[in-house]
């Protein structure tokens, strides 16, 4: 690809870009409007999630405590 083809296919990436950008903001407008959302309330929201995920990541789940019988029913599975 020489530099004038690769220059044009920059340019169409960016038209392209800039365009889905702008369907997505007008689009994500008229969905937060329709549902009542506001920009704060998303943000907090966010935040939520994001505390929970690493709270969930400090403090992990503990593992089940193997019962004696589990080994068999392994055991039988494999056969």
């Amino acid at each position: 690809m020489n530099s004038a083809e690769r220059n044009r296919q920059s340019l169409m990436a960016s038209v392209y870009v800039f365009a889905i950008m702008m369907v997505a903001y007008y689009a994500g407008q008229l969905v937060m409007d329709t549902f009542g959302i506001s920009i704060p309330g998303l943000r907090i929201a966010g935040g939520l999630i994001v505390a929970f995920i690493g709270f969930r990541m400090l403090f992990p789940q503990q593992k089940a405590i193997d019962s004696p019988g589990s080994e068999k029913q392994v055991g039988r599975a494999g056969r």
